[in-house]
Formats: structure tokens, sequence, C-alpha cells
């Protein structure tokens, strides 16, 4: 009988324990049925994004037109849309395009936001 009463004393004892374990306001109870086979995907988790593609500089706006030799230096003539622009070498146009070279095959650019460098044909091959 006295195993009866020490049993039933650490029942008693343990139960508010139990009790505040299952419906603590920190830990709230589980509301609802629990699935004991949650739908799975054997599926490869999606790639990351790729990152976005280097910036490079846009397609040149001139046009060759000509150049001419005086004094020793070269100055090239070129169009722009509706514009008319004359560059040696070392000029820059509009604060984005500088003239770095020039020579009878192709004038030679720096694309300044991007420091790029793009070649304009003269059509010349000689």
């Amino acid at each position: 009988m006295s195993r009866c009463l020490l049993l039933l004393a650490m029942i008693v004892v343990s139960l508010p324990v139990w009790a505040a374990d299952v419906a603590s306001p920190e830990k709230p109870a589980a509301v609802g049925p629990v699935s004991l086979f949650p739908r799975q995907s054997w599926l490869p988790p999606p790639l990351p994004a790729p990152p976005p593609p280097k910036p490079v500089a846009p397609p040149l706006p001139f046009q060759y037109r000509g150049s001419l030799l005086d004094d020793g230096k070269v100055t090239v003539f070129l169009a722009q849309q509706m514009r008319q622009i004359l560059v040696k070498e070392g000029d820059v146009i509009d604060n984005t395009y500088r003239v770095d070279g020039i020579s009878p095959q192709s004038v030679a650019f720096t694309y300044l936001p991007l420091n790029e460098k793009q070649q304009l044909s003269t059509g010349r091959n000689q």
C-alpha cells in the first residue's frame, strides 16, 4: 500500500510541472492534426539567380568621314547623327569618349565610364 501511495504522490507532484509544459503561454499547444507523412519533393532546390551581366560599352555612335594631315598631326572627321566632329589624338568627346590613337586603318577610342577600349574602322586596308 505504501508503494501505491508513493506512486500516487509522485504523480500528483509531477502533474503541475507536466501541465505547465503543455499549456504554458510561452509554448502554445499544437492545434489541428499533424501529418505523419508530410509532402516532400525529391527535386533539387532551384539554383540561385545568376549575377547580372557585366556592363559593356554601347556601340560607337560615330561614322568615319575622312582625315587630314596638317603639320604632322592627323585630324579625323567624324559624324554623329547630324553633328560633324573634328578630333585629334587625346581629345575627349562629350566627356564620354577619348581618342587614344589614330592610324590609317582605325581610330582607337576609350569609353570613359567603363574604361573600355573600342576601335572604329576607317575602311582602309593599308
